[in-house]
Parts: structure tokens; C-alpha cells; sequence
């Protein structure tokens, strides 16, 4: 009997050393803010300051924001990076001119394991004049579906599909790109500014730029990383978008 006592006691005592070590989960928190300033990237890799319309627009717009994503840095899980499909954009010429601004992938940032984010937007955006916006490949006035990945160096990937043309057709690409951000302080600098200098957007997959969605068009976007600690300098990234199809024209 007094073995079993003893057994029942530790028991106890276990479960109350188990539950006081739990983590207690924190409150939720806003992902995406479009009611305060969003920042430039090019600002918040640089500290120089940075404006556009499409930038204070999303300032004040209270936009709606869907299909998110959101990731955390291998290398300092204090570190997130999260996207979104951002419509802050759409009204920067004014309600009266109509929605003609673009919807267009959010760049949001926390460094403190996501207790607040800072918001932005991933370079290459109509409007957008900042030095950043020369690195940029997308040849396309909209942009959504964001995914995100992570390799170990320090640097993160953001893909996307997208569409419109900027000159204002009925054209729709169906381009799938990837934008790039890494340390600017190197692999070596310190880990809370990894991911947060942009270096560039490819295209890795071409629509037909046919109009209202009809030709080729690539859908369902994905994209991975090699996260083994191999130079970065050979570090890969992949993405992928699903087979693309075309849609016939009705007659």
C-alpha cells in the first residue's frame, strides 16, 4: 500500500511540474495593420526615407487583406516574416477615379517572436519608385497568393502568382515570381535583420498574356527551400505553380 501511495504521490507531482510548465499561449495578434503607416522596404533595410501614393494609400485605407501567410527564421524564431493578398493599394488614385491602384503582395515584418508586426509591401509595385523597384523582374500590375520559405542562411523567399497588365488591357499574365530578401549585413550580421533587405524578383514561370484569364495561367503557387547548411553562395530555392491550363474561348 505504501508503495502504491508513493507511486500516486510522484504522480501527482508530475502532472502539477508538467502543467506549470506548459507554455501559456499568448493573445492573438493583427497580422497585417492597413490603418497605420506602412513603411517602404527599401526605408526599413536602409533607414533612408521613402514614400509613395500607393504606400500612404495603404496608410489610411483600411484595405482588405486575404489568403495570408506567415513565417518564422530558422536562425531566430524571434523573426517573422508574413504576406498577404494587400488590397490597401487599390484606391491611390482617389475614390473617384475607382479601383484602378494595385492589389499586390504585403510585406509584414515582426522581431519580436510576433508580438506587433511592421507592414509594408514586397518591392516592384506600380507606383513604386524606389531604388528597389529596378530589381524587380515582375512584369505585372497585380500580384497575389503569396507563400513564403526560409533557408538557413538568413534569407527568405516570397512567391507569388500574378496578373494585369500594367498598361491597363484586358491582359493577364499568369506569371509566377519569386522576390528575395536576405541580411544586408551578411550571413554573419546579427539574425534579427534577416530577411529584410530585398535583392531582387525573377519570374520563373510565364503566362501567355492572353486576355480575361484565357490561355496559360499559372495557379496554385508553392515554394520550398534547401534548409541544409550548405555555402550560401549554392543555396537553392524552388517553386512551383500548378499545370497550367487554358481556357477555351465561348463561343
Amino acid at each position: 500500500m505504501r508503495r502504491f501511495a508513493l507511486v500516486g504521490v510522484l504522480a501527482v507531482a508530475l502532472i502539477a511540474v508538467g502543467i506549470a510548465g506548459a507554455s501559456t499561449p499568448g493573445a492573438d495578434v493583427r497580422l497585417t495593420h492597413d490603418n497605420s503607416q506602412y513603411v517602404s522596404a527599401y526605408t526599413l533595410a536602409t533607414g533612408i526615407p521613402y514614400t509613395d501614393q500607393t504606400l500612404q494609400e495603404c496608410s489610411i485605407s483600411r484595405g482588405r487583406e486575404n489568403e495570408p501567410s506567415v513565417q518564422l527564421d530558422p536562425r531566430d524564431t524571434s523573426v517573422l516574416l508574413g504576406s498577404s493578398n494587400d488590397y490597401c493599394g487599390v484606391y491611390n488614385r482617389g475614390a473617384a477615379a475607382g479601383a484602378v491602384g494595385p492589389i499586390w503582395l504585403g510585406y509584414y515584418r515582426s522581431t519580436n517572436g510576433g508580438s506587433t508586426f511592421t507592414s509594408s509591401l514586397v518591392p516592384g509595385y506600380p507606383d513604386d519608385t524606389s531604388p528597389y523597384a529596378a530589381l524587380s523582374q515582375a512584369r505585372t500590375a497585380s500580384a497575389g497568393d503569396p507563400v513564403i520559405a526560409w533557408d538557413a542562411h538568413g534569407r527568405a523567399f516570397f512567391g507569388s502568382e500574378s496578373s494585369d497588365d500594367p498598361a491597363g488591357t484586358k491582359k493577364t499574365f499568369g506569371d509566377v515570381w519569386v522576390a528575395r530578401f536576405r541580411n544586408p549585413q551578411s550571413e554573419a550580421g546579427p539574425t534579427n535583420r534577416d530577411g529584410l533587405e530585398y535583392y531582387g524578383t525573377t519570374v520563373v514561370a510565364k503566362g501567355s498574356s492572353a486576355p480575361n484569364l484565357l490561355g496559360k495561367f499559372n495557379d496554385k503557387t508553392a515554394t520550398g527551400t534547401s534548409t541544409s547548411r550548405i555555402p550560401a553562395s549554392t543555396g537553392t530555392s524552388a517553386a512551383s505553380a500548378s499545370t497550367s491550363h487554358a481556357r477555351p474561348t465561348m463561343a
